[in-house]
């Protein structure tokens, strides 16, 4: 699973570089697209995976998650 996470981890940060130069050149609705990537194809996953939730219905990761933390449910709509 170590080597799952670095695998991961090294393409996250060469994505997160690769959106910062769309943002410094101008290209924020292409910036916004790959933020919306990475939060789908890999923050979400990776959530759902620590709670040991299937990865299916990204939407719904908070409500999903036995404990969910603060940093998930602090842009969630609605009563708290």
């Amino acid at each position: 699973m170590d080597e799952y996470l670095q695998w991961i981890e090294d393409r996250f940060w060469v994505r997160m570089h690769y959106i910062a130069a769309k943002i410094a050149r101008g290209e924020l609705f292409e910036a916004i697209d790959g933020l919306v990537f990475v939060r789908s194809r890999v923050l979400g996953p990776l959530i759902l995976s620590e709670a040991g939730a299937w990865n299916r219905a990204r939407r719904t990761v908070c409500l999903r998650c036995d404990r969910p933390s603060p940093r998930t449910t602090a842009n969630r709509a609605g009563p708290r």
